[in-house]
């Protein structure tokens, strides 16, 4: 389903005075927002879109001279806030791999002809107060190459698009179009998260493992991207328990994804702050991190506990 739409933000203009000191707040009334979002309607244990939002502004003679420079720069996408990427599922862009996120978007120039689609994470951008149209001293979590193609129909204004892609059935294209060139790039939602195979347990061998300050031991096993989680985000993971013997206790794979912001044993939430979305990691954690001397269920007291921890989503708080 697509569903491409004109959203309206009204921000009142506001003069705040305290004694002979006047406070200037600016005003961005009736700011358009352009949207345009694809929904997948099959295969998910989840919510399963991609939505884009941006102000469009209009093309300019003289950005044609951007198109032809040499030079590496980051540019803002559109006009008024950042240009965003709410990704409710994991995404690929051939090799890469875009974790299910809300994104800030830009334009990155690679060389002359040559631009990729940069993507910041909010909780790295907000404590620069860096806006969108700050972009000098920003670095993108990660960079999607373009292509750039000639647009035979000239777009007067920016417009984004998310189109189905007819030759996938889980593919999307996202084109950027604006004057007459076309900016686009095939992406893949990964599909069926219900169908994720449940991993095969290994104990690792003590080598392998980092231990931290509070006896917490970890190994990652696939790297995620984009900055570690700010506190008090919301946290959606897939996960498999087992013993040091190799039993398995308990799995999320089947049942569908499990979404927390606390509220789970301490060496679980000091592990999930050591990844960054999309990332594969396995815990081992100890009985004083874990349950301690109770007996819990089907957990033993005194059990050191093996997690496989796939973290699938961050959302800041």
């Amino acid at each position: 389903m697509v569903s491409p739409r004109r959203t309206f933000r009204l921000m009142p203009a506001i003069l705040l005075c305290a004694s002979a000191t006047a406070q200037h707040i600016a005003v961005h009334a009736d700011e358009a927002r352009l949207s345009t979002r694809v929904s997948f309607l099959a295969g998910f244990t989840r919510r399963a879109e991609v939505r884009i939002e941006y102000g469009t502004s209009p093309w300019r003679p003289a950005h044609e001279a951007e198109v032809k420079a040499k030079k590496p720069q980051l540019f803002r996408l559109g006009t008024g806030f950042w240009t965003t990427l709410d990704a409710g599922i994991e995404l690929t862009a051939g090799e890469k791999k875009i974790p299910a996120s809300l994104w800030y978007l830009g334009l990155q120039r690679l060389g002359e002809g040559r631009f990729g689609l940069a993507l910041l994470h909010p909780t790295k951008v907000r404590p620069l107060g860096a806006t969108a149209g700050s972009t000098a001293t920003l670095k993108p979590d990660l960079v999607v190459p373009l292509q750039l193609e000639h647009n035979p129909t000239a777009h007067p204004e920016l417009r984004i698009t998310l189109r189905p892609d007819s030759k996938k059935p889980n593919g999307i294209v996202l084109a950027v179009c604006w004057g007459s060139h076309r900016l686009s790039v095939a992406l893949e939602a990964t599909l069926a998260l219900d169908k994720t195979v449940d991993p095969a347990f290994r104990m690792p061998l003590e080598r392998e493992l980092t231990t931290t300050a509070s006896g917490l031991k970890y190994r990652e096993l696939e790297p995620g991207v984009g900055p570690l989680p700010a506190a008090g985000s919301r946290f959606t993971t897939n996960y498999t328990l087992w013993l040091t013997s190799g039993k398995k206790i308990d799995t999320s794979i089947g049942r569908g994804p499990f979404q927390f912001k606390d509220g789970v044993i301490p060496g679980w939430l000091e592990g999930i702050k050591l990844m960054k979305p999309g990332a594969k990691f396995l815990f081992v954690i100890p009985p004083e991190l874990a349950y301690g001397d109770r007996h819990t269920g089907p957990i033993p007291a005194g059990s050191t506990l093996v997690f496989w921890v796939h973290l699938l989503r961050v959302d800041p708080k």
